[in-house]
């Protein structure tokens, strides 16, 4: 039996199919063109679709789906926004963390002096 997977034919085609596959990159600016146009032909039957904030690409910078859709610099600046954010809401829950377990040991603190026994102070005093 002869395999027809591994002609030299059969090796071109893969190789020439795998080069065409590689060279297919997303282009941004079309990608949102289409998309766009896309929105454009629904707005006309469906309200949902029209502009947000007066303009089509504002749907681009809120959501994450789409942020490979925006421009290098506008996308970083975006990138540095979340991450700044996401530091600021880290070190709240660090510090909201820190406070809690203060709270946690004075309560178990008085706990603690409250399982003591009861000294007399009459007793005490000699």
């Amino acid at each position: 039996m002869k395999n027809y997977a591994e002609t030299f034919e059969a090796q071109a085609i893969r190789a020439q199919r795998r080069l065409q596959r590689r060279d297919q990159r997303d282009d941004p600016l079309a990608k949102r063109a289409r998309l766009i146009a896309f929105w454009r032909e629904c707005s006309e039957t469906n309200p949902a679709y029209r502009p947000h904030n007066g303009c089509w690409w504002w749907v681009f910078t809120w959501n994450r789906s789409f942020r490979d859709l925006l421009m290098p610099k506008l996308r970083a600046r975006q990138d540095a926004r979340d991450r700044a954010h996401r530091e600021s809401y880290v070190s709240e829950l660090r510090e909201s963390g820190r406070q809690w377990a203060q709270k946690k040991a004075e309560r178990a603190a008085i706990k603690a002096r409250a399982q003591l026994p009861q000294l007399d102070l009459l007793d005490a005093v000699d």
